[in-house]
């Protein structure tokens, strides 16, 4: 389920492994580029775009189609759990 709290970091706007790193403390560096490679890798996520204004180049990283279904889908099925229909 770690997974999914990850992605759901991008769901309201594109983020940087930095800004994903401070927004939460729970993951460690080694689980966010695991968790960010596995999610490129499926297509999860996509590259958003790359700013290069400071001395390394941040990029940003988007939900895909893909994964807002996902995280849709998860969403509809933690409703029906607290409905008990599930």
């Amino acid at each position: 389920m770690e997974v999914i709290r990850f992605l759901a970091l991008f769901r309201r706007e594109a983020r940087n492994v930095y800004q994903v790193y401070h927004s939460s403390q729970r993951f460690d560096i080694k689980k966010l580029y695991r968790y960010l490679r596995y999610c490129l890798e499926i297509r999860l996520l996509e590259p958003d775009r790359v700013e290069e204004n400071g001395f390394l180049p941040a990029k940003y990283y988007r939900l895909t189609e893909k994964g807002r279904m996902l995280l849709e889908l998860l969403r509809d099925c933690q409703g029906l759990k607290a409905l008990s229909l599930f």
